[in-house]
This record gives C-alpha cells, sequence and structure tokens, in this order.
C-alpha cells in the first residue's frame, strides 16, 4: 500500500457505496459511526468533488474511505487498480526512495564492517553510560 494507493481511493470512493456495499443503509448523512459501537447516530457523512468523509462527533475524529475500506477488509489495491483503469488515470512512475540512513552508512570491506559496527556499539555503550543506563 502507497500513498498514492490511500489518496485515489478517498478521491474517487463514494462512503455511500462503501457502506451500501456491506449491507448498510444510508438515508441520511447522519449514521451509526461504523468504526466503534454506536446506540445513536454519533457521524455525519460529508460528501464533495474532492472526496468524501465521515466525521464521528463521539470520537472528535474524521475518517476516509480507505479507512473504511480498511475495516471491511476490501482489498484496496484491487480497488486501487479498478479505479485507475476506469477513470483512465495516468499517474507518475513512482521510484523506490533509498532509505536516507543506509545513504549515510559507507561502503566497507567485510572486516571494515565489523570494525565499523563495533565502533557504532561502543558509542552507544558510552552514551548509554551517560545516562546512567546499565547494559
Amino acid at each position: 500500500m502507497s500513498k498514492i494507493t490511500e489518496r485515489i481511493i478517498n478521491r474517487y470512493v463514494k462512503i455511500r457505496k462503501l457502506l451500501e456495499y456491506e449491507g448498510i443503509s444510508v438515508y441520511s448523512s447522519k449514521i451509526n459511526c461504523p468504526f466503534h459501537n454506536d446506540l445513536h447516530p454519533s457521524a455525519y457523512i460529508y460528501e464533495d468533488e474532492t472526496g468524501d468523509t465521515i466525521y464521528c462527533f463521539s470520537e472528535a475524529k474524521v475518517y476516509y474511505p480507505y479507512d473504511l475500506a480498511v475495516l471491511y477488509h476490501i482489498d484496496v489495491d484491487a480497488l486501487y487498480v479498478r479505479i485507475v483503469d476506469e477513470k483512465g488515470l495516468e499517474l507518475p512512475e513512482v521510484k523506490p526512495r533509498r532509505d536516507k540512513y543506509l545513504e549515510n552508512i559507507p561502503s566497507l570491506a567485510g572486516h571494515e564492517i565489523h570494525a565499523w559496527f563495533r565502533g557504532i556499539k561502543k558509542l552507544v555503550e558510552l552514551m548509554d553510560a551517560r545516562r546512567g543506563i546499565q547494559g
């Protein structure tokens, strides 16, 4: 799952459709919150052209279509592919990012790696000793 998957689902999937897919009839925008046991409607569906949201007044929390899809165990990757195909979306190619921490680790030979890790371990021990942590 990527941020693009989440954004596309939140933009194009309608909350009412997800609820109906799960067999929940929605007659108005005020509903029982699907994210917790609700005796009385405590949530409201907000619909607009940028995407739907559910606001739960008892939790003071906003939920999106992606959250609802995950709650109902809907395959979000398949949903994403379906949306992209149906809408004819052309998405930018996502390049895998390198971990910024790995970029700072020098390229070392085998014996140098052991020495490098021993140095790191010694540094951690010194920092713990300063803080009074026994190892």
